[in-house]
């Protein structure tokens, strides 16, 4: 299974800090060591980030590129959880629009070589296992486990394209992870856009080396 198209290069996933508990809700938070808390208003799945639950959910955006460096296109990821599902949403700032690159159409096809957004998880911090799930700038998703793409399940996503860039909503469900997140249970995570407008770029929040199967370099995924 080859779900990254190009390598990921470095920023430090460290471990979680104590004085990140005492984050205000909605702070950007450092990219290597995420907390999430849980909401009790749940996002509508519309592509759109009006929803209360996002006023308050976590947010990532120091993302890089294959160049260690700040990529051309900002990317700013929110996450939120409850009982059922994690909630992930991704806001891609895109100057060029036009040149959006979407040419997969089918579920499980080429996602990660459109401008597309994904998110790796592995609810076993010794990393073990993970699961994937990919979404493309047009709503196709792709999903797999580390054993390849047969990994199938249903989940609801959400895309949605305005002046200013382009966005992605997504509900994981927890059951798809075989894991219910307890307060104080931290998982791992990796956040990755692939971008092809202009020069073709790998964003992500955490280095992972030449693979995203090495989860012992994912963020950390704190729940509070």
């Amino acid at each position: 299974m080859a779900m990254l198209a190009c390598t990921l290069l470095l920023l430090c996933a460290g471990c979680v800090d104590d004085d990140l508990d005492d984050l205000p809700a909605g702070m950007n938070q450092p990219s290597g060591s995420i907390v999430v808390t849980q909401t009790a208003w749940p996002p509508i799945i519309d592509g759109r980030l009006d929803d209360r639950a996002w006023q308050s959910a976590a947010r990532v955006s120091d993302f890089v590129s294959q160049d260690g460096k700040p990529p051309g296109r900002r990317t700013q990821v929110r996450l939120t959880y409850d009982d059922t599902a994690l909630y992930v949403a991704f806001t891609c700032d895109e100057p060029q629009l036009v040149n959006l690159v979407n040419s997969a159409r089918q579920r499980d096809g080429a996602v990660e070589q459109d401008d597309s957004v994904q998110v790796y998880i592995s609810p076993d911090l010794a990393g073990r296992s993970f699961k994937t799930f990919a979404v493309s700038c047009r709503n196709v998703q792709r999903d797999a486990d580390q054993n390849g793409p047969a990994w199938n399940t249903d989940w609801p996503s959400a895309a949605r394209i305005d002046a200013d860039g382009w966005m992605v909503e997504m509900a994981i469900p927890l059951r798809a992870l075989d894991a219910r997140p307890r307060r104080g249970d931290t998982w791992r995570i990796l956040l990755v856009r692939n971008i092809w407008t202009g020069t073709p770029q790998v964003a992500s929040n955490v280095y992972v080396g030449a693979s995203p199967w090495a989860t012992e370099k994912y963020a950390t995924l704190l729940f509070r």
